[in-house]
């Protein structure tokens, strides 16, 4: 039957099956559809087109569309759309975020001056217009408004009555089509499963799009349960098929199995949406599960999707939907598209009484909280925040807390942000988010939730090398918490604006509390995070703060009530953050991000590579910053405004501040002091930032109470005093709360009130646009260079914002100077009453010690940045307006009262200075003196614990200062830079009577410099260790002085300074310093009881001053007073200032002359007296090397700095440096070991063939050593830099290493340069011929003479034993020393193990010499490079690069004065056995590389090297002589290991009659020592005894052993050149070399003229004889050389 009528024509079937359905039933029509559904057809066979023509029955299907439609009474658009749609967003119109229009709506309805946008889909999405529980009603078009007409027209039963038999066997045979299909790699791999079913979805979804007449009929058969029970009854029509569908259904479901709650919370919640066990009751469930299954292809979701205008399908949906969702979650990690996900959700939960509703009847909230943590859980690691506990710790203990991975692949795919996005989005209506509130365990679990982001995406300072690779997880990290934290966190507190809502905020603040308590358990935070970590990622941290703000600025509650967690059931209450603990521990975490923020820009993280900047600059972007940055600085201000309360001290917390900056120790006297882990331009730098932060501090109010309007003003004035900007430009700079809409209502309004519109200069076609400007009222009044330094990604738009400001000065007349004035910092504004106690830093002891720190090296010194100093007058200036007028009394004028410190000071603990908080009190507070602590080992938080030298002897007598001073060499520089000054010598000059008067007596003038010697000082004898600064960790002070008490080390020495001086008349002398004439200051003419009018003030540094003197003047009496007294004796100095200045100029000359000649007698008495000394108390050799005098002084080379064009001598102060290039090299290794040249392969036939590489050669070499012999004997035996060196280039120009400083620090602020060179990589233009640089290598400091020079080559003997005794002593790790030249040293070593690669440096770190083999190794590429670039020969012209002469020389010298300082390797037993000073055994060298076989060059390097520098030139040929009889022997062993039998023998006969100067005599001897070796091994047994001996012929002896002597003879003729400026010798022709090279390195008495005559100055010559004496190679010398390999096949 069913074949007969398929044989039809399908409009009359169509229209037959319709008459039969109205007249006698369905049953005809099923049966059909039974056949034509059978499951053996494929489901892309169906005849589609005749099932519509059966829906449409009798009538066409344009013709039963168009009737169709006309019953479409649906009040909603309903359109769906996939991405790449263009689709519209009113702000204006929208009640939900996540609102989104089409085209036709958007354009139907009224939109005129709202807030909209046109976008572009990127997950897809439905038109909203008609759903008024979406978007407001106004907003809706003509076709879906309120006010049209509402059809009731029921629809005809003969329009759908064939629709209603069809649809739900499309779906049934849709259903059997997933489930026959399936299998678990057809998920992965097969995508037709999916592809095939488009035709018939297409089906479906034009159906749908007839209207809702349509569209209840398909949401009939999809929801109704009878129908679907019904269809998938199991028939005997393909029953085999069904069944195994059945089976398939049944191990899908089992795959899609729901996670196990329990372990996130017990009991779980009993809602139907957490429901372990899914059963199926109609096909829109079953359809929706193959949809997660088939990883939700677009064509089903439009299907599911286009039914939601039916109301009844929308609810009955998302409670199918919520159902699934733990079970999608689970697929969001694998392969399901996230977007996909969000399609559908978005559609359901923006319906407000649809999402309240899931949420109390299905669990929804819970089911998105589980669903979050269950996805996450397997990127969670254990935290790298418990890296920093101590070792005792238990394991268990270390692991408690986990976080998030940013590198997993969960959170790189951002697969949470379904849940997140249904989380913010659903909590944006008000009725779910009080169910929120007032559930806890939701809380608890959304608590939980942002627990796992604590930490995230840990950063570690690197100390040593730049990272190899730069991580890219940061993007990641930072997406995550805006998305996943911070817009659920605004759509929550969102709804707590006003009193009503208290008790929400109350709640969900006590669970936070209780989150961050039980998380600061789990990492086991002490005291203090590690210093050398920040993660910028505290999401529950910032969380509080919201909050806080929200319940104090919104909601007029108290901090007190807000910080305070009620115990359940209980009455007490436990103080959370207002306990001293707790309040420090969470204090460092935004502390120190505050504090590596100012880390990144003053460049100490650059070897973490670029990703660092990236990550601050994010931290202060305008779409981060409201949910980040200000949240942190507003937790720190609550924080410091409890502090009376919770019992830390504001003392205490300034001095935490300074300790995360890192310059609490900057606050120290001692002139010596050097900062750790940062030089000093670095250590000023964090002053700065340290004293902006705290200013930052008390005047930032964006959460202190301030209005949104006067936050939207703030934020608008910032942008404009950096830069004009165009309107859009602007709106989108405006830091903005993530997720939130309609934050700028007043964006107009208030751009009106505070700028003006540039019209375009030119119209270039109407596409430039115009500018706003700020006002010049704004400039006057409301410009706040503080929110300016806050706000700045990068340093130079808080520069541009002061040229503005500069620009805007000069233009109103108000200033004329052509430097850049002071910022005009903003005076305090009000903010609420809870945050008041926040200011009272400004009043406190540590702080103004800091500031009288500033200002007294301000005066005394010039180390003090301009930034320092305007931070530190405006922090006065600040802390006055906080002042009390009853903390001070005005009338005090008796001596009690004067503020006069008798007792010195000490420095290390600044908080004691003073004795009272007020400003006004400490500003007129005169200390008289401060004791600082000097030679000592001060703590290092970076490094490990050193060692130090023996003490001093502590009763060394009165002359032990006179020495410490003399041997300190301070007294020279500083009387030579008096003397060079031409200054007149005051009578009553301190260091003069000091040092004059230890002339006369040997004491030095206790009064004038009190020193208290409490102990001996310890003094530190290590340089920081290159290759492990990395690896170092931080030591605190208790554990160091523990330890010196262990070791019985002597505790340190103190000494007084005196200072004698008030912050006032400190302020004075700085106005007079900083004045352009040196203006004394003058006190304000004021009746008594007046006060000063208030003005607006602009100008440089002396205006601000004077302004705060007269501020003072006009407060306080005391103040009065003293600045009354200051101002009198500055008017006597300045009168007698003008009476030297009416002296005739003859008198002042005479009198400047005078001193002149004092002081130059004074400094030859005490150079005298130096020297006398040094001959009694260093008598022994060992001293004199390193104090003997020279007069090599006076013949200093002098260098021109390209930078400042100063032309003098090097010194250790002020060095001169040469710009070189340092560039990684792999020419020497790559070198072929074939003669034969390379042929280019020109066809596929051809390959190309080359030889052995010289690096092969070598690994293969060093891996055999390795295996059989001692490691430390091989680095002394091989070269180990084959494989990778640095070659140093240079363009011959100097520099001062301190104006390259400048130099290079002005380069970074230029972004031309910037983008052209590698800044953080240390790239740089050489100042005058712009060639690319890299690093400065520092000019050498002359050296004095060692004991050594005193032999010469004449006295080889006594020379080679000297070299002995020198290898014989110990090593020993010496200080770097603190000078500018060592610190220029160490960092350009550092440079050049930069450029190595990662695994060299790390063989480095393992080594027990450390950089000295690597050194030489480095040393060496560069002597070889040289020769290379010369051809391989020294065969030349004349021209040999006279230019470069001194470049080498000086490279080796640098090497040698930091190699000079490091640990080395053993030495002695090498040179002994090679000179024959020592006779060698086989158990001496069972693990030595035996000397035979190790190589010459690698032994030269390391010898010179080795020897206390500097050496002589006769070192050298000592040196050289031993080295070539081994160079030389060794040619000779290789001939004899080839000869054959008959070979060996014909030598041996000649060997036991003569003893003749002859290279067959020579080798005869080898071969005899060869003999008693096993020759099974040890020769070659290739050659026959057949082979003819011509082979080996004296001429080819000859050949062979100088070929493989030259190698060796050039190279040291480079070294000589190079070390000793020795000219080379002119070799015009390539047979000359061999002749050449032996008398030039002295190995040969006289020319050789016969280039075969080896023997002449072989090791047989006279002078090499002496080398050994008696103990050449050709007697006992052989026995020394050969021997050692017996035992040893493996040579």
């Amino acid at each position: 039957m069913a074949a007969k009528l398929s044989k039809m024509d399908p409009r009359e079937l169509a229209a037959l099956l319709k008459s039969e359905c109205l007249h006698s039933g369905t049953g005809r029509l099923v049966e059909f559809l039974n056949s034509l559904f059978r499951l053996n057809t494929p489901i892309k066979e169906l005849q589609l087109s005749l099932i519509g023509q059966i829906v449409a029955g009798d009538m066409s299907y344009h013709e039963f569309g168009r009737m169709v439609k006309k019953y479409d009474d649906s009040a909603a658009c309903g359109l769906v759309w996939t991405a790449d749609f263009v689709a519209y967003r009113c702000r204006t119109c929208g009640i939900s975020p996540c609102m989104s229009i089409c085209a036709d709506c958007f354009h139907g309805g009224n939109h005129e001056g709202h807030d909209f946008n046109m976008f572009r889909s990127l997950a897809g999405g439905a038109c909203d217009c008609g759903d008024s529980s979406v978007m407001k009603a106004s907003g809706f078009c003509t076709n879906h408004s309120l006010d049209k007409p509402q059809r009731a027209m029921s629809v005809p039963n003969h329009l759908t009555i064939t629709a209603d038999v069809v649809i739900p066997r499309l779906l049934w045979r849709l259903v059997q089509h997933f489930r026959t299909n399936y299998t678990p790699i057809v998920l992965k791999l097969n995508p037709v499963v999916v592809e095939s079913i488009r035709p018939t979805l297409n089906l479906l979804d034009k159906l749908s799009k007839l209207g809702a007449a349509m569209r209840r009929v398909i949401v009939d058969a999809l929801l109704r349960e009878d129908i679907y029970t019904e269809l998938m009854k199991v028939t005997s029509l393909d029953e085999s098929l069904q069944r195994d569908g059945c089976l398939a259904y049944h191990a899908a479901m089992s795959s899609m199995s729901p996670p196990d709650f329990s372990s996130l919370v017990s009991p779980v919640p009993d809602f139907p949406a957490l429901d372990s066990k899914l059963k199926h009751t109609n096909f829109v469930g079953e359809l929706l599960f193959w949809t997660a299954v088939y990883n939700f292809p677009q064509e089903m979701i439009t299907l599911l999707l286009s039914m939601l205008p039916d109301n009844t399908y929308k609810e009955k949906f998302t409670c199918i939907f919520l159902k699934h969702y733990v079970r999608i979650a689970m697929t969001l990690k694998g392969r399901t598209n996230p977007n996909h996900v969000v399609h559908i959700s978005v559609q359901l939960f923006s319906n407000e009484a649809l999402a309240s509703k899931m949420v109390r009847e299905m669990g929804l909230l819970h089911v998105l909280c589980l669903s979050g943590l269950t996805l996450l859980k397997p990127a969670l690691v254990t935290s790298p925040l418990t890296a920093a506990l101590p070792s005792d710790v238990a394991l268990t203990e270390r692991a408690l807390h986990k976080v998030l991975n940013c590198d997993n692949k969960i959170l790189k795919d951002q697969c949470y942000w379904p849940i997140v996005s249904d989380f913010a989005n659903i909590l944006s209506h008000q009725s779910v988010a009080e169910y929120f509130f007032q559930d806890r365990v939701l809380m608890q679990l959304w608590t939980k939730f942002l627990t796992m982001f604590m930490g995230m995406n840990l950063n570690k300072r690197e100390l040593g090398y730049h990272v190899e690779f730069e991580p890219n997880s940061y993007s990641t990290a930072f997406a995550t918490e805006i998305e996943g934290c911070a817009a659920p966190m605004w759509q929550i507190a969102s709804h707590c604006q006003d009193r009503s809502t208290m008790s929400q905020t109350l709640s969900f603040t006590r669970e936070l509390q209780a989150a961050l308590s039980d998380w600061l358990e789990k990492i086991s935070v002490k005291d203090k995070l590690h210093p050398l970590q920040v993660s910028f990622h505290i999401p529950l941290i910032r969380y509080l703060s919201a909050f806080l703000q929200q319940g104090v600025n919104h909601q007029g509650m108290s901090l007190s009530r807000l910080l305070r967690t009620s115990s359940s059931g209980l009455t007490e209450s436990l103080q959370f953050i207002r306990s001293p603990t707790q309040l420090k521990q969470l204090l460092m975490f935004p502390l120190q991000i505050m504090a590596a923020i100012s880390e990144v820009y003053c460049g100490m993280w650059v070897r973490n590579g670029l990703q660092m900047k990236c990550q601050a600059m994010t931290y202060l972007q305008c779409h981060f910053c409201a949910s980040m940055a200000d949240l942190d600085l507003y937790f720190i201000q609550v924080c410091v405004a409890v502090l009376e309360s919770s019992g830390m001290s504001e003392d205490e917390f300034i001095r935490i501040v300074l300790d995360r900056f890192k310059v609490l120790s900057w606050l120290t006297f001692d002139p010596a002091h050097t900062p750790f882990s940062m030089d000093s331009s670095q250590e000023m730098a964090m002053l700065e930032a340290a004293l902006t932060f705290v200013a930052t501090l008390v005047s930032i109010r964006t959460n202190l109470g301030l209005s949104s309007e006067d936050t939207l003003r703030q934020e608008m004035v910032t942008l404009l005093c950096v830069d004009d900007r165009t309107y859009s430009k602007l709106q989108d700079k405006i830091p903005d709360k993530t997720g939130v809409i309609n934050t700028n209502i007043q964006f107009e309004k208030t751009l009106k009130e505070v700028a003006d519109y540039q019209v375009p200069t030119s119209d270039l076609g109407g596409l430039q646009q115009g500018k706003y400007s700020p006002k010049p009222d704004v400039w006057e009044n409301e410009f706040d260079p503080l929110h300016v330094m806050f706000r700045s990604m990068e340093r130079k738009e808080f520069q541009l914002a002061m040229d503005n400001y500069t620009a805007y000065l000069k233009k109103a007349g108000h200033y004329k100077d052509k430097t850049i004035p002071w910022p005009p910092f903003q005076p305090l504004k009000p903010i609420h009453k809870e945050y008041m106690p926040l200011r009272r830093i400004l009043n406190c002891r540590m702080l103004h010690a800091v500031i009288y720190a500033v200002l007294y090296k301000a005066v005394h010194s010039s180390v003090i940045s301009d930034a320092a100093l305007y931070m530190s007058v405006a922090i006065i200036n600040m802390a006055l307006q906080c002042e009390s007028d009853s903390q001070v009394d005005n009338e005090q004028t008796d001596d009690n009262a004067c503020g006069v410190s008798g007792e010195p000071v000490r420095d290390d603990d600044p908080g004691s200075w003073f004795s009272d908080g007020s400003i006004l009190v400490n500003l007129s507070t005169e200390l008289r003196a401060v004791r600082y602590q000097v030679n000592a080992t001060r703590i290092n938080p970076y490094e490990k614990e050193v060692g130090a030298k023996p003490a001093s002897n502590p009763s060394a007598g009165p002359n032990q200062f006179l020495v410490s001073l003399m041997m300190d060499g301070q007294w020279v520089e500083l009387l030579n830079t008096q003397g060079a000054a031409g200054v007149a010598t005051d009578p009553n000059d301190e260091w003069v009577n000091i040092l004059t008067n230890m002339i006369q007596t040997g004491e030095p003038t206790v009064e004038e410099v009190p020193m208290e010697v409490d102990e001996p000082p310890p003094t530190d004898d290590r340089m920081p260790d290159l290759l492990n600064l990395d690896e170092q960790k931080a030591n605190n002070e208790e554990e160091t002085n523990v330890k010196r008490q262990r070791k019985g080390t002597p505790p340190p020495e103190f000494v007084t300074k005196q200072l004698n001086e008030s912050m006032i008349g400190l302020l004075v002398k700085l106005y007079t310093k900083l004045s352009d004439e040196e203006v004394a200051y003058s006190p304000p003419s004021l009746p008594k009881d007046e006060s000063l009018p208030k003005k607006s003030i602009h100008g440089k540094g002396p205006v601000y001053i004077k302004d705060i003197l007269d501020r003072v003047y006009a407060s306080s009496g005391r103040c009065r007073g003293l600045l009354d007294t200051i101002c009198g004796r500055k008017r006597s100095d300045a009168e007698e200032e003008q009476s030297d200045q009416g002296a005739s100029p003859g008198t002042i000359a005479n009198r400047k002359q005078r001193s002149l000649e004092a002081k130059q007698r004074m400094i030859a008495k005490l150079a005298q007296q130096q020297k006398q000394f040094l001959a009694s108390a260093f008598s022994s050799e060992e001293a004199i090397d390193d104090m003997g005098v020279t007069e090599a002084d006076a013949k200093l080379p002098e260098y021109e700095c390209v930078i400042c064009s100063q032309v003098e001598q090097t010194s250790e102060e002020n060095p001169y440096g040469m710009c070189v290039l340092l560039q990684t090299t792999k020419v020497l290794g790559h070198r072929s070991q074939s003669s034969e040249t390379a042929k280019l392969p020109l066809s596929e036939k051809e390959t190309l063939k080359t030889g052995k590489k010289c690096y092969q050669m070598e690994a293969t070499r060093w891996a055999d050593a390795t295996a059989r012999f001692d490691k430390v004997s091989c680095l002394s035996s091989f070269c180990v830099g084959w494989d990778s060196g640095v070659h140093v280039q240079t363009c011959g120009h100097y520099v001062h290493i301190k104006c390259m400083k400048s130099f290079t620090e002005s380069i970074g602020a230029h972004d031309m340069q910037a983008r052209r060179l590698n800044i953080n990589g240390g790239e740089f233009e050489c100042p005058i011929c712009r060639q690319l640089a890299n690093a400065i290598l520092p000019c050498s400091i002359p050296r004095s003479p060692t004991s050594m020079s005193k032999y010469t080559c004449e006295e080889l003997t006594k020379l080679s034993q000297q070299i002995s005794k020198r290898f014989g002593v110990a090593t020993r790790q010496l200080s770097l020393g603190k000078t500018e030249f060592d610190t220029g040293v160490f960092k350009f070593v550092e440079d050049i193990f930069r450029q190595l690669p990662i695994e060299a440096r790390k063989a480095a770190r393992a080594e027990e010499a450390g950089a000295f083999p690597y050194l030489c190794s480095l040393a060496r590429t560069n002597i070889e490079l040289h020769l290379v670039r010369l051809g391989g020969t020294l065969v030349s012209d004349g021209s040999l690069d006279k230019d470069k002469k001194p470049f080498l020389g000086l490279l080796l010298d640098i090497f040698s004065c930091y190699l000079g300082k490091t640990p080395k390797i053993p030495l002695l037993q090498t040179w002994q056995s090679l000179v024959g000073l020592q006779k060698s055994s086989s158990t001496d060298h069972e693990r030595c590389v035996p000397l035979l076989v190790q190589d010459p060059i690698t032994l030269l390097f390391l010898f010179i090297f080795h020897l206390p520098q500097p050496i002589t030139n006769d070192h050298l040929i000592c040196i050289t002589f031993a080295l070539y009889n081994l160079v030389h022997v060794q040619a000779l062993t290789r001939i004899a290991c080839q000869l054959s039998s008959t070979d060996r023998n014909a030598f041996l006969r000649p060997a036991e009659r003569s003893r003749q100067s002859e290279v067959s005599v020579l080798l005869g001897h080898i071969i005899q020592h060869l003999d008693h070796l096993r020759k099974g091994w040890l020769y070659d047994t290739s050659n026959t005894d057949d082979v003819c001996m011509s082979v080996w012929s004296p001429l080819a002896i000859d050949a062979f052993v100088k070929q493989e002597c030259l190698p060796f003879m050039r190279v040291v003729a480079v070294l000589q050149h190079a070390m000793f400026d020795v000219p080379l010798p002119l070799i015009e022709k390539p047979e000359s070399e061999f002749t050449s090279l032996p008398q030039f390195l002295h190995l040969s008495p006289s020319p050789v003229t016969d280039g075969t005559m080896v023997q002449r100055f072989s090791m047989l010559s006279s002078q090499s004889l002496q080398v050994t004496k008696g103990n050449p190679c050709a007697t006992n010398g052989i026995n020394n050389l050969i021997p050692v390999t017996q035992g040893n096949p493996s040579t």
